[in-house]
């Protein structure tokens, strides 16, 4: 479990972002209590400013189709991307004002070829 949040919240593969608000937030995959999967299909965001009370920003993002996984948060230039993926779709980036979200209009990363010695 996390020690520093509620016994309720299970948030793996926890990213931690400290952003120019000066709030340090925490952006990770969602299991629920009861469901025998890994990951859920929507993302909390948790924030604090002493490191000690965190804020549930209540839900940040949600795909009704997919489970979510491993998500990462950035900053750039006054909007934040929401890196994620899936499991059966790859990789997206959806995008939002504030650092908790919402973060709306996901749009797919398009694979890359790693190395040319695979081609």
């Amino acid at each position: 479990m996390n020690p520093i949040l509620e016994q309720k919240y299970f948030i793996p593969d926890v990213e931690v972002r400290n952003n120019p608000d000066g709030r340090l937030y925490l952006y990770g995959s969602q299991d629920e209590w009861g469901s025998d999967e890994y990951c859920s299909k929507s993302y909390r965001v948790f924030s604090t400013d002493d490191m000690f009370h965190y804020i549930d920003n209540e839900m940040s993002f949600e795909d009704e189709n997919e489970m979510l996984y491993t998500p990462d948060c950035i900053e750039r230039e006054g909007k934040y991307y929401l890196y994620y993926c899936t499991a059966s779709r790859g990789e997206f980036v959806a995008t939002s004002a504030k650092p908790q979200g919402p973060f709306v209009h996901p749009r797919q990363i398009p694979p890359r070829r790693i190395c040319s010695i695979y081609r």
